[in-house]
């Protein structure tokens, strides 16, 4: 059933083979939402390049995909996206492999501890969220134009998160570095709204040049492992396998599943993201305090965007502010050495 004032809008779902023929880099795609995108990916019929910092831990994965989808054609592939002299040799590996149809840009999380920095100086979260990624496109894109000139349909989608709603971009570039007022959270949370920024920015670029790719973003809704049964890396100091079957965290398990969801149902949107053939459209429902986020964002359709089958999400007004997107690029593209799109 449509939400209230959405209307008969088609599914954001890609249909069974969505994804033959095509070729897909998946940052970030040793485990959680990353790897279970790549699994859905290959089950659709994609050609997976799983990208992942630790060799051991990409072949694990990819060993994985290949156990749950027969036939699975899947590829690792290096990357560090915290350093952008990986990114670029990681792009160039990519590139000598041909057209890229798609670009899962998913990489980036919470770190914990005290402020770090990449091997480029920059805030260690704002950098494998947010700069990695706009050198890693920007270095990609001629292969997505290549393979987009063939079917008009090549993506770029990055991974928002809801996150992104508890900052307001800062008053000058020290504050997206967050030098004065560090925390694990603020930082992770400015990351997420460089990378919707950047991403609404990318897109009306793109448009602008006439360029046959598109780039889109996804959130994952609320996701945790608990939910999750296949975990590809083996048991966690967080959640050891006996652990997760016990009866109480069965029990808690199902508790949560009533608004919160696994990895498995986060990746959804992000699969949406890259071959729903809906999904490019930016028509969400309206909201007196989120607006449309202008350009193709996907999230989980259940209550509070935390669960649920993918469809139009939301941002922040910050989030859809044009003139802070400039801003952003412009230091982005100091930052990264190049210019991040078209």
């Amino acid at each position: 059933m449509s939400a209230p004032g959405e209307g008969a809008r088609p599914p954001l779902d890609g249909p069974p083979g969505a994804g033959a023929g095509r070729t897909v880099l998946v940052t970030g795609a040793s485990s959680g939402i990353g790897w279970h995108a790549a699994r859905r990916l290959a089950a659709l019929g994609a050609r997976v390049l799983m990208a992942s910092r630790d060799a051991d831990r990409g072949r694990r994965a990819a060993d994985a995909v290949r156990t749950l989808v027969p036939g699975a054609d899947v590829e690792v592939v290096a990357l560090d996206l915290a350093d952008l002299r990986s990114v670029r040799a990681c792009a160039e590996e990519v590139g000598r492999r041909g057209p890229l149809d798609g670009l899962l840009a998913n990489a980036g999380g919470l770190l914990t501890g005290p402020r770090r920095t990449s091997p480029q100086g920059s805030e260690l979260t704002l950098a494998t969220a947010h700069l990695g990624h706009a050198a890693l496109t920007a270095s990609l894109l001629p292969a997505l134009e290549e393979a987009g000139r063939g079917t008009g349909d090549a993506r770029v989608v990055a991974a928002g998160s809801l996150a992104h709603r508890f900052v307001r971009p800062p008053a000058d570039d020290r504050g997206w570095q967050s030098e004065d007022d560090f925390t694990p959270f603020r930082a992770y949370c400015r990351s997420k709204l460089a990378v919707l920024l950047h991403a609404a920015e990318l897109d009306r670029r793109l448009r602008e040049a006439g360029a046959p790719v598109r780039s889109l973003a996804f959130h994952p809704g609320y996701a945790i492992d608990l939910l999750d049964d296949e975990d590809p890396q083996g048991p966690t100091d967080r959640w050891p396998r006996a652990a997760r079957r016990s009866p109480a965290a069965r029990a808690g398990a199902l508790a949560a599943g009533l608004l919160l969801q696994g990895k498995d149902g986060g990746a959804r949107p992000a699969v949406a993201a890259l071959l729903g053939p809906a999904a490019v459209d930016a028509a969400p429902v309206g909201s007196p305090l989120l607006r449309p986020a202008g350009f193709g964002y996907v999230g989980p359709g259940g209550a509070l965007e935390l669960a649920g089958a993918p469809r139009r999400a939301r941002t922040t007004a910050a989030a859809a502010d044009p003139d802070e997107a400039a801003r952003l690029w412009a230091l982005t593209a100091r930052l990264t050495g190049s210019d991040p799109g078209p």
